[in-house]
């Protein structure tokens, strides 16, 4: 997911077309730089502990280039945050493993893991519901004994939105841009 602030399209865009080269790419620089610390911080005001909104918080980049600047998210999982809906397998995005379920942790112990953490050592099992679960066979002093790890679902439920990205046109971005802008004009004026 991404936000995209180009020479034409955004709210100071009269100001920034009288900026001319190279301080244009400064400027871009600035507003991005802007805008990324305000989705970080959404992302941080998120966290509730279990690290993932920490995790989508550093996929925030930017990218300046000569008309305009593109600030955006690389997890997995951002833009799906931003926007819910339904997450099926398999997956269809560029990052998307292709795998054939997905794997809910259902256990303290398969939280914030994927399968191949556990080398091997699950396997496949149908439960009354007719829905199938990975189970890890217990070790020694527990003969026959398993533990269910993960649920494997071919789709979730409708997932809510959660809205942190900064939208174009929300006060709170508009505000960022100018912030950045701001930073920049008031550098310029002290160089002359």
């Amino acid at each position: 997911m991404h936000f995209e602030i180009k020479v034409s399209k955004n709210p100071i865009a009269e100001l920034i077309a009288t900026v001319v080269m190279p301080g244009r790419k400064e400027l871009f620089k600035n507003i991005g730089d802007s805008v990324a610390v305000l989705a970080r911080a959404n992302a941080q005001a998120k966290e509730r502990g279990g690290g993932f909104w920490e995790e989508i918080r550093v996929s925030v980049k930017k990218e300046v280039t000569d008309d305009g600047v593109i600030v955006g998210a690389t997890h997995v999982a951002a833009r799906h945050k931003h926007v819910g809906g339904v997450i099926r397998a398999p997956g269809q995005g560029p990052m998307s493993r292709k795998a054939e379920f997905l794997t809910i942790p259902i256990d303290p112990e398969s939280k914030r893991k994927n399968v191949s953490d556990f080398e091997g050592k699950l396997f496949k099992q149908r439960i009354k519901s007719g829905k199938f679960m990975l189970f890890k066979k217990l070790g020694k002093g527990h003969a026959g004994e398993m533990k269910p790890l993960f649920l494997l679902l071919k789709e979730t439920k409708f997932q809510k939105a959660c809205p942190w990205f900064p939208e174009p046109g929300q006060s709170a971005t508009d505000d960022a841009i100018r912030k950045g802008s701001a930073e920049y004009f008031k550098k310029q004026l002290k160089l002359t």
